[in-house]
């Protein structure tokens, strides 16, 4: 029985970052449910001029390009930070003391410096004797987020001042990083000929920013990375498979 060579593809793609010429660690990309590559080439068409028929006679390639684009679903901090060329960046968490409240009035909401929060004491700035201000009666919090809701001040002495412990963070400062370049490995496998391994190679690309975030939806949400596919040595991409 002859088997034919039909293709449908699922598989891994991994991503490394590529430094002064040398390429780095990979790093899985997690669940990629779309990944493509596009040709593009520029040529000049030359028609003769002497039979009347204007004919071409000679095509001149003036340039040959590759692109490839990925929808990725996982949106970790390194693939978010991936996708919109930023910097990732761990915060320490810990203890903060008598941090101001200061140039607010009852109805107000106020944002501390920290989120995730716990252990939280606010009290007023009467030097002969500090009021301790009682949650749900002075101010209602969302700890998650650092937010405080200030209820009640009356006979208050400001600023307020704020004690609590902030949780460790990771912030991701959006287009502050400058990437070289990445290399891809896509590890397939053909469905439609008993998972046949093929592997897939770009060998460096030029990744640029995604374009949208969904930050409010109905559905699970996913990043679009698209970029060009340069050359290494002349060559850009590498189809692998195995002999049998």
């Amino acid at each position: 029985m002859v088997t034919k060579d039909y293709y449908s593809g699922q598989g891994e793609v991994w991503i490394a970052p590529i430094k002064a010429g040398v390429t780095g660690k990979y790093r899985f990309l997690g669940n990629v449910p779309e990944l493509e590559i596009a040709t593009e080439v520029d040529k000049v068409e030359h028609k003769e001029s002497s039979s009347g028929q204007r004919l071409t006679d000679h095509v001149l390639t003036k340039e040959k390009k590759v692109s490839f684009k990925a929808t990725i679903e996982e949106l970790s901090d390194d693939n978010v930070a991936l996708a919109f060329q930023g910097k990732k960046t761990e915060i320490a968490g810990g203890k903060v003391t008598d941090e101001e409240i200061a140039d607010v009035v009852a109805g107000d909401t106020v944002f501390l410096s920290g989120i995730g929060f716990a252990d939280l004491k606010v009290k007023d700035s009467n030097t002969s004797a500090a009021t301790t201000l009682t949650e749900g009666t002075h101010y209602a919090v969302d700890a998650r987020f650092g937010k405080v809701t200030l209820l009640d001040l009356s006979g208050l002495t400001l600023p307020l001042k704020a004690t609590f412990t902030k949780a460790k963070t990771v912030q991701i400062e959006f287009m502050t990083e400058n990437v070289e370049g990445y290399a891809l490995k896509f590890l397939g496998l053909n469905t439609a000929k008993s998972d046949e391994p093929v592997m897939v190679e770009l060998l460096k690309t030029s990744i640029d920013p995604a374009k949208t975030w969904a930050l409010i939806q109905d559905e699970l949400g996913s990043l679009e990375l698209d970029g060009d596919v340069l050359a290494v040595d002349g060559k850009m991409v590498v189809v692998t498979r195995m002999v049998k």
